[in-house]
């Protein structure tokens, strides 16, 4: 159930990233899962992220990916990109 709301989370935060910038998704998000600012611009950041990585983002909405294992393998490929 949580690996679905993340999911669905993710796909929602990429979809207002884009829209409105990181800022406006990471304020959403941290009224949306009751956490701190610092923690929801992560949870953005990762998401923006997975929208770039089909393998990964297809795998987590299949459940073959859990949740922390898709977060690491969005932040090293960000951290691959800089």
């Amino acid at each position: 159930m949580a690996s679905m709301a993340s999911t669905r989370l993710s796909r929602e935060s990429d979809a207002s990233a884009r829209r409105s910038g990181d800022g406006a998704a990471a304020h959403a998000a941290t009224h949306e899962m009751a956490v701190s600012g610092r923690r929801a611009r992560g949870e953005v950041r990762d998401a923006v992220r997975l929208g770039e990585l089909d393998a990964t983002r297809a795998g987590l909405a299949e459940g073959t990916v859990p949740v922390g294992h898709a977060q690491l393998i969005a932040r090293a490929a960000g951290e691959r990109a800089s």
